[in-house]
């Protein structure tokens, strides 16, 4: 059999349908050979897309047989008879280098957090992917000169010795890159001693990669090897290319790599020509942008060369500018764009790498019921069973609050099971409502219990005890270890899923049935096969570990997509065929993204190794970049806003901009505003969103309810309430309205007060008097910490509160002890009221304390943790004390007789001072008259219930701001 003669190395031009051509160019070399003399041909590829695009553009141009194409990953089948399959993804090699990682930093805790023992493991992981992806032996780097540098780098030296000893251990279980590393090597020795007869040909890879190059370097040197480079820029001057020792442009220029990949091979450049003469590009377009990507130092070729392109506004005809205020503004534009492609019957494809972009553009799109094919597919942790998953780790990695466990008996998953799904979802409305509305704080077993109390429905018990099984569950025993907690957690995710009926037969409900949950269950079990070489671990540990790990995964899309639009990445964008191509998110930190970090080599011991530089992510990306924007119809997109911080545009787009701004005896200037106006009309679409009709805002509102509903009955406190913001009190007893309590009761200024009171009440309640001071005290502190551990949930509250106590424990049994020496207490947290028949109105109370003196009058007292009322406060707006002192004397309080009110004060717990009401300012009866003049307005019809009459702060907070609808009116206009 006679092949044709395909050797060399060639190129494909930035911009082209590049398996397109690359197709083209191998049945133009063939189409004097028999059919057969194709099937031959062995092509190897850079990834999966690239071989069904060319199969498909092979299938387009009538091939009938066609060439054996392999991917990178597949070399090892060239070898007859040693075919290794390529490693499984395994989480074994990643936990051993965590437990190593788990003691440097428990042997050295300044290096790095706890919870950073995962990222810094995977960043080892990386780098030794790296350095046996670009053979670098640890020795190289163990051997480095790092006497000048600091301590940090010195450990890391040190470390990495610990890392040779584990990966000469590792050498018959290699991971990804150490394979294929040696495959290759196995490949060019095979191919050493039996040259193949048949053409092998090399296609789509730049050699970024130093075991892809030493690939391409034995393909070039059999009887009948090709290679051919992607987007290789055939404008760039023939001095800008350098030589073997010096490559003429930097790192970060996009032909950087073919350029090394090329002098590698020790051709003349007169070898590297073009794969398909006829080849389909733009050649104007591609002296355009390879002029304005010239290297930095040699950028006053702009005016010598840029003169020459001609009419660039002709040039840059096909290529659109779209410059949004924001993000949003920018991802409506393109949903905008892809929809009209849609109608226009044009495929499309929108490649950025920036994922919120993406997911928002899908978000738009979803309006329309239209689903893009994205290659990235779903991150597994923001699908359900991700969700579900890493709600349930949340319950055994802190407190169990009714706000976790609310969110689990809410969510989809949860009681999947057909059988009582509906039950499930009233009891946990029902227990719910229980929590916003009963005097409960903790979510437990004793709270489930009472709620159970008042349940009808006879599957309620059942489902209680369900829900008290998982809250045991949550406990843990015994010290826990990543194999425990793994099972733990898997065995609570299983029992909520199934609901209370689990047997058998619904062991998980429909937890791992759907595409997502199956890939969740993938997952797990390969980390369940890992973690036996986990060290201990705590539980917050674990979920940082577990949550890291569905981070990194992603679900493709099983749901029918759009045939015609696609959402690509960089890397799978080479291989495209679209019509119209957007560039979205076109701003430094996406083109390119930032260098990252490594934590372990700094840049001057990574280039003395012979690791990669962070300056050739940013070289690939423009390579993507060039590659992508000399195609025939391109978008570019970009925010300049961005979380309100303005943004920097893409160097590359910059240097395009300036470049056609400069040309002005070209029409530059009239290119660039020509690509905004065609952007103008996807802005204008997306701004037409929110052009909404405005709506009259509502008035500041007065109600004025009928006689018969005004409330005929308020307590001392809601006569301040009344005072300052009467709306509330319209809304609450007319309207019936009361806000819920959240679930989880934050330590707020309310709940201590409650808290505080109480204690204070059974302090001075089980006052003992021939205890000593300190004795005295110990009880105070003892009933502070018995109330807080059962009202306080969170830890950090109870520890603080209880601080506070303690700080005035001295000065308040002192204080008592004063007290009870002029005075006994005869009434401690006790309900009474007044009685106004010619108003038909009863005022009622709950006083703190009232003691009786040697003279047989009343003293009142009230505890006070926040701010305590100033005398002129308590004259016009808070007059509790006021107000409990008339009921005093009026025996409105059960087994007191009617006292004479001798004084009356606040406590002010938190400055260690009483405040005395102002009775030498305004007598008892003087207040009477008033309040009964207030009352009887109020009882007025014509008197409205003004919002926020007179607050104490203009920032203060109403419970019914949202029903007064405040915002929408100032203080400062007039009532309705």
């Amino acid at each position: 059999m006679i092949f044709p003669n395909i050797s060399g190395i060639f190129g494909i031009s930035p911009g082209v349908n590049f398996p397109r051509e690359l197709a083209n160019g191998i049945l133009s070399r063939f189409a004097s050979s028999e059919p057969e003399v194709l099937a031959n041909l062995q092509v190897i590829v850079n990834s999966t897309r690239m071989r069904h695009r060319l199969t498909e553009e092979l299938i387009e141009l009538g091939a009938m047989l066609h060439p054996r194409i392999l991917t990178l990953a597949e070399v090892s089948q060239l070898i007859p008879n040693s075919y290794k399959p390529n490693p499984s993804f395994s989480l074994v090699h990643k936990f051993e280098l965590m437990a190593l990682v788990q003691k440097l930093v428990e042997a050295q805790p300044d290096i790095a957090a706890q919870s950073s023992i995962y990222a810094l493991t995977k960043s080892l992981s990386d780098l030794i992917d790296e350095m046996q992806g670009e053979s670098v032996p640890v020795e190289k780097i163990l051997n480095l000169d790092i006497s000048d540098l600091s301590g940090h780098w010195k450990r890391s030296q040190l470390f990495l010795n610990i890392i040779k000893k584990y990966l000469e251990n590792r050498q018959t279980d290699p991971d990804e890159e150490a394979w294929l590393r040696h495959i290759i090597l196995s490949l060019k020795s095979y191919w050493a001693e039996n040259p193949p007869k048949n053409p092998i040909l090399i296609a789509g890879s730049s050699g970024s990669r130093a075991t892809t190059r030493q690939l391409i370097q034995a393909i070039i040197k059999l009887p009948n090897g090709a290679v051919v480079l992607p987007g290789f820029d055939f404008t760039l001057p023939s001095e800008l290319w350098g030589q073997k020792e010096h490559i003429g442009v930097p790192e970060d220029h996009p032909q950087y790599r073919n350029l090394k990949t090329f002098f590698a091979l020790g051709l003349p450049q007169e070898k590297l020509k073009k794969w398909y003469l006829k080849e389909t590009s733009n050649i104007p377009l591609q002296n355009l942008i390879g002029l304005s990507l010239r290297p930095a130092p040699v950028t006053d070729c702009w005016l010598s060369e840029g003169p020459k392109l001609g009419d660039v506004s002709e040039i840059t005809k096909k290529i659109t500018l779209v410059e949004a205020d924001s993000i949003r503004d920018e991802s409506l534009a393109i949903a905008f764009r892809m929809v009209s492609a849609i109608k226009e019957e044009k495929s499309l494809i929108l490649v950025s790498p920036n994922r919120k972009l993406t997911r928002m553009v899908s978000a738009y799109l979803s309006t329309w019921d239209i689903v893009p094919d994205d290659s990235a597919g779903v991150p597994l942790q923001l699908t359900p069973s991700g969700r579900f998953l890493r709600l349930v780790i949340s319950l055994f990695t802190g407190p169990v609050t009714a706000t976790k466990f609310f969110t689990l008996l809410k969510h989809p998953l949860t009681h999947s099971c057909e059988d009582f799904r509906t039950d499930h979802l009233e009891f946990v409305q029902s227990l719910e409502l229980f929590f916003r509305t009963a005097d409960v704080s903790i979510f437990s077993t004793e709270n489930i219990s009472i709620w159970l109390k008042e349940a009808k429905n006879p599957y309620a018990a059942k489902w209680a005890n369900w829900i008290c099984d998982i809250l045991n569950k949550c406990k843990f025993q015994g010290s826990p270890n990543f194999e425990k907690i793994l099972d733990k957690h898997i065995g609570i995710a299983n029992a909520l899923a199934s609901g209370p009926g689990q047997n058998e037969n619904n062991n998980s409900g429909g937890l791992w049935k759907q595409n997502n949950g199956r890939h969740c269950l993938k997952i797990i079990e390969k980390i369940k096969e890992a973690s036996p070489t986990a060290s201990s671990i705590t539980a917050s540990r674990y979920a940082d570990v577990f949550n890291s790990i569905l981070a990194e995964e992603h679900v493709p899309e099983i749901n029918p997509t759009h045939p015609n639009l696609m959402i690509w990445g960089t890397l799978e964008a080479r291989a495209h065929n679209a019509e119209v191509l957007i560039l979205a998110g076109m701003n430094e930190g996406s083109w390119p993204a930032p260098a990252v970090i490594d934590p372990w080599l700094n840049r001057k011991m990574r280039k003395e190794a012979g690791l990669l530089s962070p300056e050739r992510r940013i070289g690939l990306s423009a390579h993507d970049y060039q590659q992508s924007v000399c195609s025939p119809n391109v978008l570019i997109t970009r925010s300049t806003k961005d979380n309100e911080a303005e943004t920097v545009p893409s160097r590359w787009l910059n240097r395009l901009l300036n470049l056609l701004g400069g040309l002005s005896e070209n029409s530059g200037p009239k290119a660039v505003e020509e690509m905004r106006g065609r952007g103008t009309k996807w802005l204008d679409w997306a701004n037409e969103t929110k052009d909404v009709s405005l709506k009259k805002p509502a008035k500041r509102p007065s109600p004025k309810p009928p006689k018969d509903t005004r409330p005929k009955r308020l307590s001392v406190t809601e006569i301040k309430t009344l005072i300052r913001d009467p709306y509330a009190i319209y809304a609450k007893h007319i309207l019936k309205l009361k806000p819920l309590r959240p679930l989880h009761e934050s330590a707020d200024p309310l709940l201590r007060g409650i808290i505080i009171h109480k204690i204070f009440e059974q302090f001075v309640e089980n006052w003992q008097q021939d205890f000593s001071e300190l004795d005295q005290k110990n009880l105070l502190l003892d009933l502070t910490r018995k109330q807080l551990a059962e009202k306080v949930a969170s830890p950090t509250a109870q520890l603080f509160w209880f601080s506070r106590v303690e700080k005035i424990a001295d000065w308040f049994v002192s204080e008592e002890e004063n007290r009870r020496n002029l005075c006994k207490p005869i009434a401690l947290e006790k309900k009474g009221k007044i009685v106004i028949p010619s108003l038909g109105f009863d005022l009622t109370a709950q006083v703190d304390r009232v003691d009786i003196n040697q003279n047989g009058e009343a003293v009142i007292y009230d505890y006070k943790t926040g701010a305590v009322p100033n005398k002129n406060v308590q004259l016009h707006f808070d007059k509790q004390l006021f107000l409990l002192s008339l009921i005093v004397e009026n025996g409105g309080f059960s087994d007191i007789a009617p006292l004479s009110v001798a004084n009356a004060s606040f406590i002010d717990l938190s400055n260690k001072k009483a405040v005395l009401a102002p009775f030498d300012q305004e007598s008892l009866e003087t207040h009477r008259r008033k309040f009964h003049l207030l009352i009887e307005r109020y009882l007025n019809p014509d008197q409205g219930f003004t919002a926020r009459r007179a607050m104490f702060r203009i920032e203060d907070n109403s419970d019914y701001d949202g029903i007064s609808r405040f915002g929408e009116w100032s203080i400062t206009d007039e009532v309705q």
